[in-house]
């Protein structure tokens, strides 16, 4: 992971800026530095435009190629965290590599292999894997059947029923974004989500048979919802990644906040991507309660004495109180606060909320500012609920067949 140095001067002030960028994987690498003099920003992109061989593009600052006598010293990486202010002198803050594995410790190894895993495999599979997914949900079973056999090779057993379509894609997907899951969120919410589906299974198999089918159409939609999210999630991965070495780090997100920034301003597409995943999943409850109430009382509509009265009632609630009746499923009450968070999400939805890149923080009227690596961290971890959402309702497809 090399660097780049480029001199430049400020448009507003005329500063002399010296760039340091570590390069990074895309081919176009955009990120944004603020001139310490005037405090003045701009933009640019880094272009790979052959084996070794970089370009700067820049709006708001000119490439210069005289000497610089006094200047000042921009350090950034477009994938990672960096210590912008760190210089030549710095030792391994200097270096986006060696800071990461300063930062990083006994996990630095495991950190590149979970991200060459994850953007090699999404690099490699990711067209073919889309246009496969469409085929599951429009229920073309023998386009789908060609894709999956094309997309695993020697892997793919040619299935003998919906239900092994139904595992077959889940299971390709899981392996998609497994290097993802730092944390035990997702693993642990499936295995929560199982239990509930053995214990319809067993109450009352013909009811929870009948609600699936009653309700497909609308498990479909919402399975096109979830992919919906997936994929922005993809389409931003260079801008949601760096959440994957603070989620890492030996002190988390703490180690980050105190002197590491991200310099990519990518917040209208995040905020987009984190509202939509937060209606999508919190949809996706109704059914989950669903399955609930079948295990535990034999009827889908049946809540708790003091909880609402049917299935309607509760799709009428407010998200915070459908995540509190989660109770009944141990993972995923402890975990959901944490892989989505109300209060971000509230945050984020006013519309005078912007990125203020000086700071590198999320500024709303009449609310606590928010670090933009918080919020990166925050949609880093959409994946888990996305992929436990999409369990559930795979095993209601599974038991409409």
């Amino acid at each position: 992971m090399g660097i780049v140095r480029y001199s430049v001067r400020c448009d507003g002030c005329g500063a002399a800026i010296v760039l340091r960028i570590g390069v990074g994987i895309d081919e176009e690498q955009p990120f944004f530095y603020v001139c310490t003099n005037c405090n003045a920003v701009a933009r640019g992109k880094m272009l790979l435009v052959g084996p070794g061989t970089t370009r700067l593009e820049l709006v708001g600052g000119k490439l210069v190629t005289e000497a610089l006598d006094s200047y000042q010293v921009v350090t950034l990486h477009p994938d990672l965290p960096s210590k912008t202010t760190a210089d030549t002198l710095d030792g391994q803050a200097s270096s986006s590599f060696l800071l990461q594995r300063d930062l990083l410790g006994d996990r630095f190894q495991e950190f590149y292999e979970r991200l060459r895993g994850f953007r090699g495999a999404i690099d490699e599979n990711w067209v073919a894997f889309r246009r496969w997914f469409d085929y599951y949900l429009d229920e073309n079973r023998e386009q789908f059947d060609k894709e999956g056999e094309k997309l695993l090779g020697k892997a793919w057993n040619a299935p003998r029923s919906d239900c092994d379509r139904h595992h077959a894609v889940h299971l390709a997907l899981e392996l998609l974004t497994a290097p993802l899951w730092v944390g035990p969120y997702f693993p642990e919410m499936k295995g929560d989500i199982a239990k509930a589906l053995a214990a319809a299974t067993s109450a009352a198999a013909p009811v929870l048979r009948q609600f699936a089918v009653d309700h497909l159409r609308e498990v479909v939609d919402l399975q096109r919802r979830l992919f919906h999210c997936l994929e922005l999630y993809i389409d931003n991965r260079s801008s949601i990644l760096p959440g994957l070495a603070i989620e890492m780090y030996k002190n988390g997100e703490e180690a980050a906040l105190r002197d590491l920034r991200v310099l990519r301003d990518d917040f209208p597409r995040l905020r987009d991507l984190y509202i939509a995943t937060f209606e999508a999943v919190h949809d996706v409850i109704d059914f989950v309660m669903a399955l609930v109430n079948i295990g535990e009382r034999k009827d889908p509509e049946a809540f708790p004495v003091d909880k609402p009265r049917n299935l309607e009632a509760f799709s009428k609630l407010v998200n915070a109180d459908k995540a509190k009746s989660l109770v009944s499923l141990d993972a995923w009450h402890r975990h959901w606060p944490t892989i989505l968070d109300r209060d971000v999400r509230n945050a984020i939805g006013h519309n005078s909320i912007r990125h203020d890149l000086p700071s590198s923080m999320l500024i709303s009227k009449g609310k606590p500012p928010i670090p933009y690596l918080t919020f990166v961290v925050k949609t880093y971890r959409l994946v888990h609920p996305v992929l436990a959402a999409e369990t559930a309702l795979k095993y209601l497809r599974m038991a409409a067949t």
